[in-house]
């Protein structure tokens, strides 16, 4: 007897089950993060395409406004940034040259007004979370995992960002320099771009580094270790940077990750941060030879997004909370949320329901009116019948409850439905993959010859049809 291969499709169902079980992760097997810290630029957001969106409109403007070459401004603008030791200095205007003799003693905010709305418009639209970022951060964060932030970047953008972001109070604190100083005369709470803006952070405690020291030195990192009763081995670094980053991490003893997914030093426009940035010629030649050597190796690599961290790694609270709980809180909170959905749905078409009843009371209250009463002068209208007076009084009434509906419970259940949408991709990211509230929503829209219907177009039908019966009675009165 000869013995032969198995079927072909027995061989193809061994070989899927055998790869589901060597790749699928098993959780006991992930290392334990009890304390993240991370970096900010290119990590949790990209600075890169926002800076360079903004300041592409800010030296557009200038040269167009100046009529001078864009060479001779970038050389002015990089002596600034050095000088201030930043590429996002707020008092740029203020001390190139090239401003100077055009402006007189004219204000250059003033003069350039037009530009700089420009410039903080793209800082503006620009500015976002990497997918992913904020759903795992909180998601982290119900672990109760603490967060922490710490960047090189100067104090007023980064919390500038942080509150544009909706971070503040789910990155637990945030270690940043100082912010640069301002020139001689010049009132930065008069100056900046919203005045009015409150850039204080309100639940993220805010530390400033000491001056001077810059990644990759432990200094830093070292200090923020010592706030937290963690062991080494379950503080977890990432950032985007190889060399300061990622050696920094290494240097500590912590585990460190690399952001590859933020690197943006590859970019064609890259080189347009290089001509102005703040960096030295060392910095940038460093930077050129670390994304050549790819030198340190970094540990875990992130090749997609932040999230990716949820799937190679289990959060857990050093006090003893797990991430099994923050889990079940997250269920938790969707299951209150899908009830909430329910309580507000349920409101809403009683309410529906009442307007219906409500209409056809007032119907049959008019047609009895009608039959039994003769008409009455009513000023310009002439002989009315006095029924007219009812569906008028309806049509009140008909508003009142679409408000109600409208503006205030429909609203609430649009609320609880994003709600229930955020915390399936917590789960989601978490590796549990639950879609319920999505697939309600997915499935909600209805196509109709006028287009797409969604839940705000079906109560507007609802109510339109509801009160058309008003309308069509108040104008056969009128016609009477």
């Amino acid at each position: 007897m000869i013995v032969g291969c198995p079927p072909p499709a027995l061989c193809a169902l061994m070989s899927l089950t055998l790869h589901i079980l060597l790749c699928m992760p098993l959780q006991g097997s992930l290392p334990t993060v009890s304390l993240l810290v991370s970096d900010l630029d290119n990590t949790l957001w990209d600075w890169f395409h926002a800076w360079y969106a903004s300041f592409d409109a800010l030296l557009e403007g200038l040269v167009r406004e100046l009529g001078v070459g864009r060479e001779q401004l970038e050389g002015e603008i990089r002596t600034v940034h050095q000088l201030r030791g930043t590429s996002e200095y707020s008092w740029l205007l203020y001390e190139l040259p090239s401003v100077a003799d055009f402006c007189g003693d004219k204000d250059p905010f003033v003069i350039f007004r037009e530009v700089l709305h420009k410039q903080n418009s793209a800082r503006l639209h620009e500015t976002r979370l990497y997918e992913g970022v904020l759903e795992t951060l909180r998601a982290v964060k119900s672990a109760g995992v603490p967060i922490v932030a710490y960047t090189e970047a100067q104090s007023y953008w980064t919390k500038w960002r942080i509150t544009k972001l909706g971070l503040d109070g789910i990155i637990d604190a945030l270690y940043s320099s100082s912010d640069h100083d301002a020139p001689k005369d010049i009132s930065p709470a008069e100056k900046r771009f919203d005045p009015a803006a409150d850039m204080s952070l309100k639940r993220t405690d805010h530390r400033h580094v000491h001056g001077g020291i810059i990644k990759p030195s432990p200094v830093i990192l070292q200090d923020i270790l010592s706030q937290f009763d963690v062991p080494l081995d379950q503080v977890l670094y990432i950032g985007d940077s190889l060399m300061k980053d990622v050696a920094m991490g290494q240097a500590v003893g912590v585990m460190d990750a690399h952001a590859e997914y933020g690197v943006a030093i590859e970019k064609p426009a890259y080189d347009q941060l290089r001509r102005v940035s703040h960096w030295t010629q060392k910095d940038i030649e460093s930077e050129r030879l670390a994304a050549v050597e790819t030198t340190p190796k970094p540990t875990y690599v992130m090749t997609k997004g932040f999230y990716e961290i949820l799937q190679q790694f289990n959060f857990r609270a050093q006090s003893g909370r797990s991430q099994r709980r923050g889990k079940e809180t997250t269920f938790g909170g969707m299951e209150k949320a899908i009830d909430v959905q329910q309580h507000f749905n349920d409101l809403s078409w009683r309410i529906r329901a009442l307007w219906l009843t409500a209409l056809t009371f007032v119907l049959g209250t008019t047609f009895l009116a009608y039959g039994d009463s003769k008409p009455v002068t009513m000023g310009f209208l002439g002989d009315k019948p006095p029924s007219l007076v009812i569906p008028a009084l309806g049509l009140f009434l008909w508003a009142a409850f679409r408000f109600v509906d409208a503006a205030w419970y429909h609203r609430l259940l649009v609320g609880s439905v994003i709600e229930g949408i955020r915390l399936e991709k917590v789960l989601t990211l978490g590796g549990t993959e639950i879609s319920l509230t999505k697939a309600i929503g997915d499935n909600s829209p209805l196509s109709t010859v006028l287009g797409v219907m969604h839940s705000k177009h079906k109560l507007n039908a609802f109510y339109l049809l509801g009160g058309l019966p008003l309308f069509v009675t108040i104008a056969f009165l009128l016609s009477r």
